[in-house]
């Protein structure tokens, strides 16, 4: 073979090297737009790919989410997907009482991808209404547990259309949920409610004595309406106000947070007496 040859293939082998280089970084890069290369494609059969993308309005349970699946087409054959689906965990579906299956399924009726090219495919789930009272009558509700829960997208395409791929591809995507606000209030009840009984029992065993069983009624009543005031203001003074310090160092992101700021509602009561009542009553009178 002549050098003029021996060249030409250097140079051939070097331009596929090259190529496949750059298609391998747009990979790796998380998307690819517009046409892939179908030289490229030739050498880089390897299925669909699915990437998902959340936008979560807030991080309660109950808020809306919007999530965009997008599909590429990285083989040199046409594919054509069927359907995707979104399955949403657990707990998230506890907190959406009227959570509609059918609106997380898009139905794409075999809609045909040639190779190289995209399809953007948006799912949106609505908020869940909540009363004050629902976490009530929905225990996993109220005792919600925040942090970072998985979702699955699975997307499925026409049957024997992109062999060897299979049916289905499924993608695992991650999404941040918090309890909502009348979780933690109710929490703070419940605790100002063990706080008064609390007082009421040791308060009538040191008595020892009968006829001051009313008065300790009437007193545990008490207690547990001003605890229970006393902890949901400071508990929407907390979800509300950046950088508030309570008389006690407590971080409250779930139900039993609300509970033990309840179980110390007497001392914050005191706290926000002075700050909102007293602080406010010095500043309004005129001084002489």
């Amino acid at each position: 073979m002549s050098e003029s040859g021996v060249d030409m293939v250097a140079k051939s082998r070097i331009r596929c090297v090259v190529t496949a280089a750059l298609v391998l970084a747009g990979l790796q890069g998380g998307f690819l737009q517009g046409q892939v290369d179908n030289q490229a494609l030739m050498g880089l059969e390897v299925g669909p790919k699915v990437e998902v993308s959340v936008f979560q309005r807030s991080h309660v349970v109950t808020s809306a989410l919007d999530i965009y699946v997008k599909i590429t087409n990285l083989t040199k054959n046409d594919i054509f997907v069927k359907n995707v689906q979104v399955i949403m965990p657990g707990p998230f579906l506890a907190a959406h009482t009227n959570f509609d299956l059918q609106s997380t399924s898009q139905d794409l009726t075999n809609q045909k991808l040639k190779p190289g090219y995209q399809r953007l495919v948006p799912i949106q789930i609505p908020q869940q209404q909540l009363g004050w009272v629902t976490p009530i009558r929905n225990h996993q509700l109220l005792a919600f547990v925040p942090g970072e829960y998985n979702f699955s997208v699975v997307v499925t395409y026409a049957p024997d259309e992109i062999p060897p791929v299979d049916s289905e591809t499924i993608e695992i995507a991650k999404i941040t949920l918090e309890p909502p606000l009348s979780s933690l209030i109710w929490g703070g009840v419940l605790g100002a409610v063990l706080l008064a009984l609390f007082w009421g029992v040791f308060d009538y065993s040191r008595q020892g004595s009968p006829r001051n069983t009313w008065n300790t009624l009437k007193k545990t009543a008490v207690i547990s309406v001003a605890g229970a005031v006393s902890a949901s203001i400071a508990l929407l003074l907390l979800q509300r106000l950046n950088g508030l310090e309570l008389p006690i160092n407590l971080t409250v992101t779930d139900f039993y947070g609300g509970v033990t700021i309840g179980l110390f509602s007497y001392k914050i009561g005191d706290w926000l007496h002075k700050e909102l009542v007293e602080g406010g009553t010095q500043d309004s009178v005129p001084k002489p």
